[in-house]
């Protein structure tokens, strides 16, 4: 039986980089989606550092495990326990479960994009401005234009008939 490229992630690379991440080291893996965009595109390597979740601060994306996948997202809010965070993904409409302790990975330290470095920190500052306070007006911005522009070529088509 052939195993699809997915299974052999859930069942092979994701316990090594659990296991690498618990004994302090980084490591460097490729991004698979698009719920980061633009912050992450599809084919960027990111480096993760396992920086203890006490450290986190909203704007920071962390790694974290959810349904056997290993899911990049952006820190939201952390809570006084500093145990647990709230994330979501830049262009994700909902924000995802809690993160606890025994979910969390770690931190997105370095990205790489076509062989060129993107920093962390800088689009930290700026995602966690833009993205986070003010995602929901933005979101809305998009779903008018969309709407009006599907609305133009449905009576666009309905006129030429």
């Amino acid at each position: 039986m052939v195993k699809s490229a997915e299974n052999i992630f859930r069942t092979y690379l994701i316990p090594l980089h659990e296991e690498a991440l618990k004994a302090g080291g980084d490591i460097k893996t490729r991004v698979g989606g698009i719920s980061m965009y633009p912050f992450l595109k599809k084919g960027d390597i990111i480096t993760i550092h396992p920086v203890p979740i006490v450290e986190i601060e909203p704007g920071d994306v962390i790694i974290f495990k959810t349904h056997d996948k290993l899911v990049a997202h952006r820190c939201i809010k952390t809570y006084p326990d500093k145990s647990t965070c709230l994330t979501r993904g830049d262009t994700c409409p909902s924000l995802d479960p809690i993160v606890t302790i025994e979910s969390y990975l770690g931190k997105i330290i370095e990205v790489s994009r076509k062989g060129k470095y993107i920093s962390p920190n800088l689009a930290r500052k700026f995602y966690s401005t833009i993205m986070v306070r003010g995602y929901w007006f933005i979101m809305m911005m998009m779903r008018c234009l969309f709407t009006l522009n599907k609305t133009r070529r449905y009576l666009l088509k309905k006129d030429n008939k």
